[in-house]
């Protein structure tokens, strides 16, 4: 079975929502993060699409479910990454 690649925009946008449970607006991710659109469209559909995130028209909210799944799966999410960009060519 393949792994999931997540994107740096999927890293910084589950690390913060886990960080701040309150949520975040969309904008905050583009202002902090410098997401363009398509970036941040592509990530809040594939998170939402699996009950990760909560969206409504102004937050982006983690789920209880989603806070569960990021700490279950926070070594492919975040120490991959990682390990692949430490090595040298």
């Amino acid at each position: 079975m393949e792994k999931p690649v997540y994107f740096s925009e999927d890293r910084e946008l589950l690390r913060d929502l886990y960080t701040y449970p309150a949520g975040r607006t969309y904008y905050y991710f583009h202002e902090r993060y410098m997401l363009s659109p398509a970036q941040l469209a592509r990530s809040l559909q594939r998170f939402s699409a699996d009950n990760i995130i909560m969206l409504d028209e102004e937050l982006v909210l983690l789920s209880d479910f989603g806070k569960r799944w990021v700490l279950a799966n926070r070594h492919s999410i975040f120490l991959v990454y990682l390990r692949r960009v430490g090595k040298i060519p």
